[in-house]
């Protein structure tokens, strides 16, 4: 399954716009090699936001809701393009960041068992 696979936009205004974003994102991090957990990620357009927003599945499983990523974009529609590419790239980063982070010290721990 490819990591495209896992992230779910809401079908409003210009969601097809916001899919080709998403994909390039992704697919560009998949290229990279950079890991990422197999959870799903729901993306949609909050207009009550100040602000774009991502939750990763850990924090929202912690606050009793299901173990899925959360990007919430502060725009009025995806046919807004230029501030949908800005936030979702940003949003996703983040995403990508903390799945790197995540792998990065379960690496440095698992090394650390065989001293």
């Amino acid at each position: 399954m490819r990591n495209r696979d896992f992230f779910k936009i809401d079908m409003t205004d210009g969601w097809r716009d916001a899919y080709e974003i998403c994909n390039l994102v992704v697919d560009h991090y998949q290229q990279l090699g950079l890991p990422y957990n197999g959870k799903y990620c729901d993306i949609k357009i909050v207009k009550t936001r100040n602000c774009p927003y991502y939750e990763s599945s850990s924090l929202r499983a912690s606050n009793g809701f299901d173990e899925r990523h959360m990007i919430e974009l502060s725009i009025f529609s995806y046919n807004y393009w230029c501030n949908l590419m800005y936030q979702l790239s940003h949003e996703l980063t983040h995403c990508f960041i903390l799945q790197q982070s995540i792998s990065s010290t379960q690496g440095f721990l698992d090394r650390g068992k065989h001293l």
